[in-house]
């Protein structure tokens, strides 16, 4: 098993985690703005030697597919999909780009902002 080191730090969304351990993560995704919370959809994501892959119980919310990721300094990842995708719904749902890690109440939660006000969340738990 595999550990990435994160330093301790205090941000508006908690704390980042101080192990971001390799393994099967299971939570949910949602997208916000200030005015609207969309639905919450089930997800399951697996981290494993620098790859990822996972799935959801909604589809296309959020498409993750699979890819490589990396851990950027102390509290963020980028996630690269490898996956050929449909014209048919919002490509801004694909798991992909730079994403802010946290923890709170112990789950990992993994979030992005873009447009100045919606932002993507995966709140998880390593299984």
């Amino acid at each position: 098993m595999v550990f990435f080191a994160l330093a301790c730090q205090e941000d508006d969304e908690g704390n980042p985690p101080s192990l971001l351990e390799e393994g099967t993560y299971t939570g949910v995704f949602y997208r916000s703005s200030p005015n609207a919370r969309w639905a919450p959809a089930n997800v399951t994501l697996t981290l494993e030697n620098g790859s990822f892959s996972g799935s959801s119980d909604t589809d296309k919310y959020p498409a993750i597919c699979e890819g490589i990721y990396q851990l950027i300094g102390t509290d963020q990842i980028t996630f690269a999909n490898s996956c050929i995708w449909t014209a048919d719904f919002d490509w801004s749902l694909i798991l992909g780009g730079e994403y802010q890690i946290t923890e709170r109440d112990n789950k990992i939660v993994i979030r992005r902002e873009y447009e100045g006000q919606v932002s993507d969340t995966y709140e998880l738990s390593r299984d």
